[in-house]
């Protein structure tokens, strides 16, 4: 039998952030890259594991930015999206949804 699954990294939100300068160049253009892992089985995802990771990136110079306390901040204000969820979701609702029809049907 044939199974594909695994893990993927994916961005799950952007922000523009222009009140903070890069330190090699010194331009207020940051560009904030949230990142997440989740598990998927059949290229659906399932559920995210493990932690948000920031990448702060400056748009002028392209150099990493930005710091640690800057990325943990941005990791605890983003939420894992609900596609995220999808694979669980589908589980749990196709039971649900025969049990529910064959009560209203039987």
């Amino acid at each position: 039998m044939f199974l594909i699954h695994g893990k993927r990294n994916v961005i799950i939100k952007t922000y523009s952030n222009n009140l903070e300068y890069c330190k090699e160049c010194r331009a207020f253009d940051l560009h904030i890259m949230i990142y997440q892992e989740y598990y998927h089985f059949f290229f659906i995802p399932f559920f995210p594991v493990g932690a948000k990771t920031a990448h702060i990136l400056c748009n002028n110079c392209a150099a990493r930015a930005g710091s640690s306390q800057m990325r943990m901040e941005y990791e605890k204000q983003t939420r894992s999206p609900i596609w995220m969820y999808t694979g669980a979701v589908l589980i749990l609702g196709i039971p649900l949804f025969a049990i529910i029809s064959n009560l209203i049907i039987g």
